[in-house]
């Protein structure tokens, strides 16, 4: 059963982290060739849009994937029915809050001469939440078993025709319609393909199943929502600062520096947390060592690549986009060393959530947020957009012992990896800073 166990989880991160690696790389290229298409101020209202729509996901997330993946019901066709109908309730509940939030934000953004399309912009686009809601729990199904071929090979097939239909719209018509395009035609696939997947849905109302989603969600819900505030707080507040076409500079710093974090809470997610949660409900002492085993492998290469690309982001942004998009190679620099702590906390993060716990992740999460604002704030007072970069880097690294105190407590800190990982993202950031 061991054996069988790790054979899944090896099996299981190849595939994750092949097809994430795949997706980034379709993902860099066609966001290289639209900066190429596209005026930056219509990247950076897309941008805007996707942040707040992901907030409305995150605010209506009641964790009904992590439900299926570590309840011991979640192979029964009632409980996944009920949870699919939850989804699909969710999924038209947000589509329907995008019609107040469009003529929101434009008033919010007023300043910027291209807010006014955000009225039209953001219920267009939130449309495809109520197509995603519809999606499989087959997903969460394959998932829990750490079968994830399938799964990755049907994110990166709809991937490539999204950007293909993108690029050629752009080429023809470069608008914004070329990047919404590409946003619904990415969903329509994904969740038709979830549905040849195997679980075929019905709606169903099982109380014993919605009770336990409920249940295991109560804190998942406050913990995504504060996870996507400290993720997203600055974007929020960059089209402010810099307007939508230095916020399209910014967003493509911050695409290329969080692929490394998000490739490892991707990995935490559809991995760790699936094998972590299996030996939880065996009761399996080794777990402690399989988590060690698995930070390691996790966090070295992970580090390895945000410190490479510390010192080389500037001049790969300067040979591949056109000249006005240069400014990302100095966030990049700063952003790929603020990414290091957030590997560092991705890899044991979803083995608090495996142990059972979703609300200790939700207070972690909250500390980031209040930290992150702080440092922004005070670094715009005295460094204008670079030092809200720069607040950024400093909020990651106060942000860091407070997580290890938690860890100390659940026995889950690693201090021979850990410190070692921290000095040398620290001499990364001095040798940043000084030139």
């Amino acid at each position: 059963m061991v054996r069988s166990l790790g054979s899944r989880t090896l099996r299981g991160s190849a595939w994750t982290l092949g097809g994430h690696a795949a997706g980034q790389l379709i993902r860099f290229a066609n966001n290289i060739a639209l900066t190429h298409l596209i005026a930056p101020e219509l990247i950076g209202l897309i941008a805007i849009v996707h942040v707040f729509l992901t907030g409305l996901h995150q605010l209506s997330d009641f964790g009904v994937g992590p439900a299926i993946i570590q309840n011991s019901r979640g192979d029964e066709q009632s409980f996944c029915d009920t949870a699919w109908t939850l989804h699909a309730t969710r999924g038209a509940l947000i589509w329907l809050l995008t019609f107040p939030l469009g003529p929101l934000l434009a008033w919010i953004y007023s300043a910027d001469p291209g807010a006014s399309h955000l009225v039209w912009l953001v219920p267009t686009v939130g449309a495809t939440a109520l197509i995603g809601g519809l999606h499989s729990t087959a997903i969460y199904t394959l998932n829990r078993h750490l079968r994830m071929r399938p799964i990755v090979l049907l994110e990166v097939g709809s991937l490539l025709i999204c950007c293909a239909v993108s690029l050629c719209w752009a080429y023809l018509d470069p608008s914004l319609w070329a990047l919404v395009a590409g946003v619904f035609c990415y969903q329509v696939i994904y969740t038709a393909g979830s549905h040849l997947l195997g679980t075929r849905n019905r709606l169903c109302w099982d109380r014993g199943a919605a009770a336990a989603v409920a249940r295991f969600g109560r804190w998942i819900w406050l913990s995504t929502l504060f996870t996507w505030m400290a993720t997203q707080v600055d974007r929020l507040a960059m089209p402010a600062i810099l307007d939508f076409g230095g916020f399209a500079v910014y967003q493509t710093a911050m695409m290329i520096a969080g692929a490394v974090p998000e490739g490892a809470h991707l990995l935490g997610s559809r991995i760790l947390f699936p094998a972590l949660a299996e030996l939880v409900r065996r009761q399996d002492p080794t777990f402690g060592e399989r988590l060690r085993r698995a930070r390691i492998l996790m966090v070295l290469p992970a580090a390895g690549v945000l410190l490479a690309l510390s010192f080389v982001g500037e001049p790969l942004i300067r040979l591949l986009y056109p000249d006005r998009f240069h400014d990302a190679g100095w966030m990049l620099r700063l952003l790929a060393v603020a990414a290091i702590p957030q590997v560092l906390t991705a890899s044991n993060w979803y083995a608090l959530f495996a142990m059972g716990t979703s609300f200790v992740p939700m207070c972690l999460q909250a500390a980031k947020v209040l930290l992150k604002a702080a440092g922004m704030t005070l670094g715009y007072h005295l460094g204008g957009a670079q030092g809200v970069i720069v607040g950024l880097v400093i909020a990651e690294a106060v942000h860091y012992p407070i997580v290890v105190a938690v860890w100390r407590r659940y026995g889950l800190f690693h201090p021979q990896l850990d410190v070692p990982v921290l000095l040398c993202s620290a001499i990364a950031v001095g040798a940043t800073l000084w030139t």
